[in-house]
């Protein structure tokens, strides 16, 4: 049985583009790792972990979590040197995954070969100078700001109302964006075509029916 550091901090099932990392230690895997954490809603880490042993394992064979199915093993690469053996995992359940977890290869009874992943906990990730907020940089709102929305990754909706509220992290919109990043939805089409004299008070009234018009809740 080996043990190794599981790299990935989320795998989800989703439309997003997948990445297989190759080579996530050291100083460039781990600024990559930090960039895709920081872009889940447009990238997907599928899984992977580095082995100098992967006793038998083979694609399709099964990855688990506490006993629970979580996905499969997608394939198993190395390079030239056989160093390194990268195993690149599908899990197919929405599963967080702590960085410090780790993968273990395993053999039932039967003789047939799994990826253990035993999760780690909250600890480490919180023990980081730039996470725990006594010595993290910036104010409060700040600090409560970034990790909150991190933390709500997988809740689109909520992320953005957090964002707005606190203000952080700052999101700015890119040059071929077709208004400045939004604070809004503006009301529907419906209700400037069926009931505009209505839609025209209410638009006058908050400072214009537009993207980038704040709510009364969002005004510091």
């Amino acid at each position: 049985m080996s043990a190794v550091p599981l790299r990935n901090n989320k795998a989800a099932v989703s439309a997003v583009r997948a990445v297989t990392v190759l080579g996530a230690t050291g100083s460039i895997g781990d600024s990559t790792m930090d960039l895709l954490r920081a872009s889940r809603d447009r990238y997907q880490v599928e899984a992977l972990t580095a082995h100098t042993n992967v006793q038998g394992l083979a694609p399709s064979n099964q990855v688990m979590i506490n006993g629970l199915e979580v996905g499969t093993v997608y394939s198993i690469t190395t390079d030239k040197n056989m160093k390194t053996i990268i195993v690149n995992m599908n899990l197919t359940r929405d599963v967080n995954i702590p960085t410090n977890s780790v993968a273990l290869i395993k053999q039932s009874l039967l003789g047939t070969n799994t990826v253990d992943i035993r999760l780690g906990d909250a600890t480490t990730y919180l023990g980081q100078p730039a996470v725990n907020y006594a010595t993290a940089a910036g104010t409060y709102k700040q600090k409560i700001g970034i990790q909150k929305y991190l933390a709500l990754y997988n809740r689109g909706f909520d992320a953005w109302t957090e964002q707005r509220r606190l203000d952080y992290p700052v999101l700015v919109a890119p040059p071929s964006a077709k208004s400045a990043y939004p604070v809004r939805y503006t009301y529907p089409i419906v209700e400037q075509n069926l009931n505009s004299g209505s839609y025209n008070k209410a638009s006058t009234a908050i400072g214009g029916d537009l993207v980038i018009t704040k709510l009364f809740w969002d005004k510091f």
